[in-house]
């Protein structure tokens, strides 16, 4: 399975750890430059502070899932730093009982 395949993989499970209803979406679309792939979830959300350390080393990130599972945010950081290693990005938005939203961009093709 490619890296990239994996990261993704990674997301959609926490989307389903944190699910308090019953969708989440999955979208993806490409130009000529560049893929998106969303990821987005109606569960329990973070707030800001927690988006901001999200990707930070040593910073706390998991919470307790809506059926009790308990994670390190280790799979995220991952997921994280081999979207960086491909020259992409990985943006997230969330917000407390609410849902949250990561959309990763990588380039189709790298400059060598």
């Amino acid at each position: 399975m490619p890296t990239n395949t994996l990261q993704s993989a990674n997301i959609c499970q926490n989307a389903l750890i944190y699910l308090s209803q019953s969708k989440i979406w999955i979208t993806a679309k490409s130009d000529a430059e560049k893929v998106e792939i969303e990821i987005k979830d109606k569960g329990i959300g973070m707030s800001k502070e927690a988006v901001q350390n999200l990707f930070e080393l040593g910073s706390p990130k998991s919470e307790i899932g809506t059926s009790g599972e308990k994670g390190t945010g280790l799979g995220l950081l991952i997921a994280h730093e081999f979207i960086k290693l491909h020259h992409g990005n990985i943006q997230v938005e969330s917000e407390p009982d609410k849902g949250s939203s990561f959309i990763i961009t990588l380039k189709k093709k790298l400059n060598q």
